[in-house]
């Protein structure tokens, strides 16, 4: 009996110690960097002195991809799955260190009395789906109250106890954070109709594009004035721009022949018998591999020229040579061959006429020209050559350059936020390296898209508001459409007075009445875009009243409302407790993300992937 709970004790301890540990992704103590902040080996990045250790992360994220594998039936993920799965490992990690320095901070605390409660009536889900606890596949709570009396289970309670006690701990700071999150009735309501109201309008828009952009309308004192009341919009964080050389994975006039050579042994294992459908299963570098080769029936100008050619030349049953197409080497085998009515295109006015149409079915093996594995290797070699010749003299990168046969290029200036490089597109690698190194610093080669990078420092353009001077020409412009908008309304409160309809109105100042179909207050109106001044305040107007003039985006407008279908207050009574309970919730997550947002842009976070990935 002993030995039996004894062994039931260990497995409970491995489940708590596994689950508890993936909970795990970072290490309390300050170190693992020297004075200028450079890479330690084995620690991914540091968070306000905190380390968090690539071996544990990868731990993480293995464990989430397990579990993706085993939701998509043992299916493999793809790189840009994994890369996700890996960043959102990443953002957990970070917020798990900030969240404790802060609950340390606010000196958040859990009672012991508390911890037990949660513990006994609130067990943790890893705990509730552990077999151990199960009885007829459910969660058996006498069994878990048994084991938390076990004296053999000490040690797994107290880590039950700790997970417990951070899990409470975090929950207790995003309530304090959520707390202002505030919805009432009037909001739901006002937000229903914005939805479910729906109006038909007439209007005669006074439009800005016709009045004259007059510059001189607008003083310089207006613009100083706009420019310090927009300061926020003008600010730029850090960038910088670096130069770049790539070398290319390409395939060599080896790797050529190698992919023909392939074909040509393919051709007479065929041609000698063997089953066209397993060698193609087994060689073929196409999609269609796992079909058998087999492409189907096609007709004359579905294939590239080369294939369909060679494909409509070759007898039923028979394989042909080896053909060449851009795509590599086509050893092709012909099924079948059969006509079909297909309707041919009648010329302008004419109708369409049945005509005879041949087609082919085939399968085919392709070997692609694709770099082999040496090729790579060589390329790299290279690259790896080549970082460390222009690290040791970065005055001659451009010589350097010349003898490797490749021209060093530059960037754009980019910024920190986005992960994306001019001329290289995405690489969070790269952009990593460039804003966690000094000026002139040149990489070690990084692999991007099918390429190994090197890359260089050579401009840094520092945060802070951009001159005035450079955003000029924006202020002004925006300043002078607003007097243009000034000027139509001033037209239209002008022309209220020139008749009682809209169709008398346009008469007289020679423009036109325009007419919407059923739209809501934040749809588009036709040709205009959205004027949510105007359809706002269209939404509860009076019908067929003569109104305006209203400020809009585009001009100014003059309007009737002739149709409306109210929102039904029946339908937002039915709604309005869960609709409520959902925007509480965004609002409380909206929060929550500022919280965290502003906790990452106070945080010294070194992130040193670019050192472990070639890419993230």
């Amino acid at each position: 009996m002993m030995q039996t709970m004894r062994e039931n004790t260990k497995k409970i301890l491995w489940i708590v110690i596994l689950a508890f540990l993936a909970t795990i992704i970072f290490a309390w103590g300050k170190g693992g960097f020297d004075r200028n902040g450079r890479y330690s080996a084995g620690v991914l990045a540091s968070v306000n002195g905190h380390k968090i250790f690539q071996d544990q992360f990868d731990r993480r994220v293995e464990q989430r991809v397990t579990q993706e594998r085993e939701k998509n039936k043992g299916q493999e993920l793809d790189e840009n799955k994994v890369r996700s799965l890996r960043t959102e490992i990443w953002d957990q990690a970070v917020n798990e260190v900030l969240l404790s320095d802060e609950l340390d901070r606010l000196g958040i605390k859990i009672g012991s009395r508390e911890i037990a409660y949660e513990i006994r009536n609130n067990p943790p889900e890893f705990v509730q789906q552990a077999e151990y606890f199960k009885n007829n596949g459910q969660f058996d709570q006498q069994k878990y109250e048994d084991f938390l009396k076990n004296p053999q289970a000490v040690n797994e309670v107290i880590m039950l106890e700790q997970d417990t006690e951070a899990r409470l701990r975090q929950q207790r700071l995003i309530d304090q954070v959520t707390a202002a999150a505030v919805v009432s009735p009037r909001e739901l309501w006002d937000e229903f109709t914005d939805r479910n109201t729906t109006i038909k309008l007439k209007f005669v828009r006074f439009p800005v594009e016709v009045l004259p952009a007059d510059t001189t309308l607008v003083t310089q004192e207006e613009i100083e004035k706009d420019y310090k009341a927009r300061s926020k919009e003008f600010e730029d964080p850090e960038q910088r721009k670096v130069w770049f050389v790539t070398f290319k994975e390409v395939p060599t006039a080896a790797d050529s022949a190698h992919a023909k050579e392939m074909a040509d042994e393919i051709y007479t294992r065929a041609k000698h018998g063997e089953d066209f459908s397993e060698l193609a299963r087994t060689y073929s570098e196409d999609n269609s591999a796992q079909n058998g080769g087999s492409v189907g029936y096609f007709s004359r100008g579905r294939m590239v020229k080369s294939f369909e050619e060679t494909a409509f030349n070759t007898p039923i049953d028979s394989v042909a040579r080896p053909v060449l197409s851009q795509f590599g080497w086509h050893v092709i085998k012909v099924t079948g061959h059969k006509a079909t009515v297909a309707a041919k295109k009648g010329k302008k006015g004419q109708p369409d006429t049945p005509a005879q149409e041949e087609q082919v079915e085939a399968s085919h093996v392709l070997f692609k020209f694709a770099p082999s594995v040496e090729t790579k290797d060589n390329i790299r070699e290279r690259a790896k050559e080549f970082a460390t010749r222009v690290q040791a003299k970065p005055n001659d990168v451009q010589a350097i350059a010349k003898e490797y046969n490749v021209k060093p290029d530059t960037s754009g200036f980019f910024k920190l936020e986005g992960g994306s490089i001019s001329k290289l597109g995405r690489t969070v690698v790269g952009v990593g390296f460039a804003f966690d190194n000094k000026l002139h610093a040149i990489s070690f080669p990084y692999y991007i898209r099918n390429s190994w990078v090197i890359l260089g420092v050579n401009e840094i353009k520092k945060s802070g508001l951009r001159p005035l001077a450079e955003v000029r020409r924006t202020i002004q412009d925006n300043l002078v459409r607003e007097k243009k908008i000034d000027k139509a309304l001033e037209k239209a409160k002008g022309a209220r007075g020139m008749g009682v309809t809209l169709e008398q109105i346009a008469g007289a100042v020679g423009l036109k009445v325009d007419t919407t179909g059923m739209i809501r207050a934040n749809d588009y109106l036709p040709q205009l875009g959205r004027e949510p001044d105007l359809t706002r305040t269209a939404k509860d107007a009076p019908l067929n009243t003569l109104l305006g003039p209203a400020r809009g985006r585009s001009g100014a407008f003059l309007f009737t409302v002739v149709d409306r279908a109210k929102a039904d207050s029946t339908q937002f009574n039915s709604q309005m407790t869960q609709q409520m309970n959902q925007t509480m919730q965004r609002r409380q997550q909206q929060l929550y993300n500022d919280y965290l947002a502003k906790l990452k842009k106070n945080a010294k976070i070194q992130d040193f992937r670019y050192v472990m990935y070639s890419d993230f």
